[in-house]
């Protein structure tokens, strides 16, 4: 089972804020968005395993800083933006499947927002410039038919721009009576992604572009509701990805890769729930396809996740 958090597959081991000066908006400990694609998708943790006399320790971690959002706004037009710093670590010395994976991310991203009006849709802009780099081992076959383990670079650039728009509501609003919504979101991106490795296979960078769009749907609408003492939103989700490399170097070879799935959520909370409270929430969800920037191979997936939201 999946812990998660804002629907994605993390959950923090720990975040604070209060006491620290109003520039640290939040430290989170996380296994989420390492800089070398990693297999796993569990939260972060450390382990020690004593087996037959032998010992195993395992460290799985991300730290991140995220600055205070900066905000402007005027007549019409708002906009907010803020830049993230993260430093990555996974370490195992099991036998025969040592880790010692490491690297480091810079991020900006920022928002723009129109004003519309009441009577018209709701939209926004999103923009992001993510940029990482990190080394991990793997193995690389010898001529003897033997393995040794050898450092793999992986260098990323990822500018993003993602959309929102909410399209405008028929009909006057009714007393009691709460509106499905509908909503789509998505937008283009740029990358670069490098790997490089004495050995190492695949070795090179590609360059190329995707585009993402997803039709969002709530049918209760998106303000709880009560249902036996506990509000519930649901929401069903269907999107679809494509990215094509447009230039490849080295033993690289350019690709075309395409994503699509299909989720069901379920977000509970009490009615009028304060603020810093966990809200639990389910999500069933089945996927087809690959993703570069996920470090995901093409593959078929269904998934049942619990998150907690806070």
């Amino acid at each position: 089972m999946n812990f998660t958090k804002h629907a994605r597959a993390i959950i923090p081991a720990f975040a604070f804020a209060a006491g620290t000066p109003s520039a640290w908006s939040a430290i989170t400990l996380a296994a989420d968005e390492a800089p070398v694609d990693p297999p796993w998708t569990q939260p972060a943790n450390f382990s020690w395993v004593r087996e037959k006399g032998s010992t195993t320790a395992t460290a799985d971690l991300v730290l991140r800083y995220r600055s205070e959002v900066q905000r402007s706004a005027n007549e019409g037009f708002a906009s907010q933006g803020s830049y993230g710093f993260g430093v990555y670590l996974h370490r195992d010395n099991a036998a025969g499947a040592v880790k010692n994976d490491r690297g480091l991310q810079a991020s900006y991203s920022g928002l723009l927002v129109p004003d519309w009006g009441n009577a018209g849709p709701v939209g926004s802009l999103g923009y992001s410039l993510k940029a990482s780099t990190g080394k991990g081992l793997v193995d690389v076959d010898q001529p003897s038919g033997s393995k040794i383990q050898v450092d793999k670079t992986k260098n990323r650039i990822v500018f993003s721009l993602g959309g929102f728009l909410q399209p405008k509501m028929s009909g006057a609003p009714m007393v009691g009576r709460v509106p499905a919504v509908l909503f789509l979101d998505g937008g283009p991106s740029l990358y670069f992604d490098e790997s490089r490795g004495q050995g190492v296979m695949g070795t090179g960078h590609v360059t190329g572009a995707s585009f993402k769009l997803a039709v969002n749907y709530a049918p209760l609408g998106l303000e709880p509701k009560a249902v036996g003492g506990l509000a519930l939103v649901p929401t069903m989700r269907l999107a679809a990805q494509t990215q094509r490399d447009l230039d490849a170097a080295g033993s690289r070879m350019k690709k075309t890769r395409n994503l699509y799935s299909l989720e069901l959520n379920l977000l509970f909370a009490q009615p009028d729930t304060a603020t810093n409270k966990l809200i639990p929430s389910l999500q069933l969800s089945r996927s087809v396809g690959a993703d570069l920037l996920t470090g995901r191979a093409d593959t078929a997936k269904t998934e049942l996740s619990f998150g907690l939201t806070f």
